[in-house]
């Protein structure tokens, strides 16, 4: 009876570890859609067209205007949203690691794929 009720114990322990890496997860994906959204936020407030015209009209009495003379123009105004980017990777770098912790757990319960049921639960 003590060994079922310490592996009762242990199984809850591991449960609310799994919990809380959920929860992570969960996290780790709130903060995923905030980025898109304000990332989402500056495109839409964000018109370069005013500048690529003052850039065309200072250029135009001197050569024909090609769109490949405001390549330096589009790199400077993509920069804006480097630091969205880098957001993104290293919340995928975060949810990998949480997600590789939550397998361990599984794996210590000698979980499977396809067992839902409490008994397939066994502590190792």
């Amino acid at each position: 009876m003590a060994s079922r009720s310490a592996s009762g114990t242990q199984t809850q322990g591991i449960a609310r570890g799994l919990r809380s890496l959920l929860e992570q997860v969960d996290d780790l994906r709130t903060t995923r859609a905030t980025t898109v959204r304000l990332a989402k936020n500056q495109a839409n407030s964000d018109d370069i067209e005013p500048r690529i015209e003052r850039e065309a009209l200072g250029l135009e009495s001197w050569v024909q205007v090609k769109p490949a003379m405001f390549e330096d123009t589009l790199d400077e105004e993509m920069q804006k949203y480097e630091r969205y980017r880098e957001a993104m990777e290293e919340n995928e770098r975060q949810q990998e690691k949480v997600l590789a912790n939550i397998e361990v757990r599984l794996l210590g319960l000698n979980w499977r794929p396809g067992k839902t049921n409490s008994t397939s639960l066994e502590i190792q």
